[in-house]
């Protein structure tokens, strides 16, 4: 049966001719999608629980999510990424009798997430797996963490996967009163950490952390044509991939991806993207994580205390057109790039850029952990609501 399924998925994720890349629709409209990565209240743990750690998960506790949905609704986010296993220390996707099962409140606890999506008025962009999954298998206390990659190259073991989790996801979503708060499925997050040797085209090739134990690019793909596979036959949400960098581009595009989804922080060559339209992707393009800041020593803005006079302009223009200014009020005071004001007007005009150039959204590194760390939520609210 694994075998059949391999065909069928090499015969569907043939690519097609692909439109200029644009925005994505939300609510019958095409729009760019501000955002949030939760990215998880229970690291492991949202979807399934932890049981040997008396970790419930949100069906159990639903006061605890819908107060922290609530905070991220609040920021203006329309968007919230949530991560359902990073690795194998959950009890959502369990082992018995030589098959792979859902645990006994893995669904419910999809069925309340979308719940609490739509008491909020946010959509979901579910991220199945992480990189951090094929870290070697290890004992956490009363926590057996088992290594992905050794569930893979069993057949039963993949094949039940496939059959009663991700299958099992995808009709529970499917089925939900609140399914359209379901707005994608994220395959896996970060997968080009966790492999080795060459990649496609001319990206570069793919150097492993060394947490990870790691597979090469065609393990990977196929293992992800089969995911995508299933969540198509049972689902209508759209699929990425939450990709580490933009240099990698040309990993995924035998998947046949719904819209790439890149993470952009101050380390990466390529912090200055967003500076210019998206080339060459043929599909729209979100920038999936991004720190809460302007990113460092971008072309264009400024990052040091020198007075921020061109943005205090940009402000000004804003304010006119969004009917906050009052004229009969002498320009304020020139900013410090290191005041918050400062910072969260220079986030702005990273986050206009970004939507001026065609970007199709931006979702911020994070709730659970801000980058950088002590953030404020409002430098991200009152930037989304500007937006809207």
């Amino acid at each position: 049966m694994l075998a059949a399924l391999v065909l069928l998925v090499a015969h569907c994720s043939i690519e097609e001719p692909c439109p200029h890349p644009g925005l994505l629709e939300l609510e019958g409209k095409k729009l760019f999608l501000p955002g949030i990565n939760y990215a998880w209240h229970t690291y492991g743990g949202d979807f399934g629980g932890i049981r040997g750690w008396n970790r419930p998960g949100v069906a159990a506790a639903p006061a605890i999510y819908d107060r922290e949905l609530k905070a991220m609704a609040n920021t203006g986010s329309r968007i919230v990424r949530w991560w359902m296993f990073p690795d194998l220390r959950g009890d959502g996707i369990q082992i018995r009798n030589g098959m792979v099962l859902p645990g006994p409140t893995l669904f419910a606890d999809l069925e309340k997430a979308l719940e609490l999506a739509e008491k909020n008025d946010v959509y979901l962009v579910l991220c199945l797996f992480s990189f951090e999954a094929f870290a070697p298998s290890r004992q956490e206390g009363r926590v057996f963490i088992r290594n992905l990659q050794d569930l893979l190259r069993d057949p039963s073991l993949r094949y039940s996967l496939y059959a009663n989790v991700i299958a099992g996801l995808a009709r529970t979503a499917q089925r939900s009163p609140y399914s359209h708060r379901l707005f994608a499925w994220d395959l896996i997050n970060e997968p080009e950490w966790a492999l080795i040797g060459s990649s496609p085209g001319e990206d570069p090739s793919y150097v492993p952390l060394k947490s990870v134990q790691p597979i090469s690019h065609g393990f990977m793909l196929e293992f992800l044509k089969e995911v995508a596979f299933v969540l198509r036959l049972h689902s209508k949400a759209q699929i990425t991939v939450g990709q580490v960098a933009p240099r990698w581009k040309n990993s995924w595009k035998e998947l046949n991806l719904d819209f790439y989804q890149w993470h952009l922080y101050d380390w990466m060559e390529e912090r200055s993207l967003y500076l210019h339209e998206p080339a060459d992707t043929c599909k729209p393009v979100v920038f999936g994580e991004i720190p809460m800041h302007a990113l460092r020593d971008t072309p264009g803005l400024p990052s040091d205390d020198a007075t921020l006079q061109g943005e205090q302009d940009f402000f000004d223009s804003t304010e006119k057109t969004t009917g906050t200014s009052d004229s009969k009020k002498s320009r304020a005071p020139a900013l410090s790039a290191n005041s918050e004001k400062g910072k969260q007007r220079r986030f702005l005009q990273m986050i206009r850029t970004m939507q001026r150039n065609g970007w199709a959204g931006a979702w911020v590194w994070s709730f659970q952990g801000r980058v950088p760390r002590g953030a404020p939520l409002d430098r991200i609210r009152r930037t989304y609501l500007e937006l809207q």
